[in-house]
């Protein structure tokens, strides 16, 4: 497929659309990868993967981010609630152009996920580990997708629109 092919066909689907749809990549995968790890790997165990790089280690996730918000599931899903909400009503008037729909696809899916999680287990599974960067708490692919999104969304509220 060419890239003039792929513009057109990106831009046949609503900007909805292409947040629904990423939004529903990130939630499946997260799941998934969520879901393979608890069947292989204990809590609290750790795996290398990459030496020195990355690990898996599964921790269950009872605070938000950085501990913030201290245990409270129900503080958390609301504070993740409210927190989306805010978000598409500050991005929505850009959701013409395909990389603030796609990005606000990966923040609602990555939000719903670890909401999802909390509802259900009252925890979230955080199992991605990056050895050198100690900064960084082991975290989730929803949780990736949250900052990559977020990060793209003020980035594009940097670049002009483009004129077509």
């Amino acid at each position: 497929m060419t890239d003039s092919a792929r513009r057109r066909l990106i831009h046949r689907i609503p900007p909805s659309g292409r947040i629904v749809i990423v939004a529903l990549l990130v939630l499946a995968c997260d799941q998934a990868a969520k879901a393979w790890l608890l069947l292989h790997i204990a809590t609290g165990e750790s795996r290398t993967i990459l030496p020195h790089l990355l690990e898996w280690s599964l921790v269950e996730n009872t605070r938000g981010a950085y501990g913030l918000l201290g245990g409270s599931p129900i503080a958390l899903i609301l504070f993740s609630l409210i927190g989306l909400g805010c978000i598409a009503a500050a991005f929505w008037r850009l959701t013409q152009r395909p990389i603030v729909a796609i990005a606000l696809g990966a923040v609602a899916g990555g939000a719903c996920s670890n909401v999802l999680d909390r509802l259900r287990d009252g925890f979230v599974v955080d199992f991605i580990h990056l050895i050198p960067l100690p900064i960084f708490e082991v975290f989730n692919l929803a949780d990736a997708a949250i900052c990559l999104g977020m990060a793209t969304l003020i980035l594009a509220t940097l670049r002009p629109e483009s004129r077509s």
